[in-house]
């Protein structure tokens, strides 16, 4: 994926196998949603989020016949 700002962070998403569980435990323990979750073709779901430190993290969710 290229930047689309040149401020833009590196960030690895880490395999969940259910992102809307994650997203309740992101919330439930002061994490926020950045960038609600989103289908990437032959990937699967992902999202980013914020911990409560601010460290923007992903998550996703592999799905591989997602088109």
């Amino acid at each position: 994926m290229k930047k689309r700002d040149e401020n833009q962070p590196v960030v690895i998403a880490i395999s969940e196998n259910n992102i809307e569980e994650y997203i309740q435990k992101i919330e439930s323990n002061g994490g926020k949603i950045a960038v609600p979750k989103f289908p990437v073709p032959s990937i699967g779901l992902v999202l980013l989020f914020n911990d409560p430190d601010g460290n923007l993290h992903g998550k996703r969710q592999e799905d591989r016949a997602l088109k």
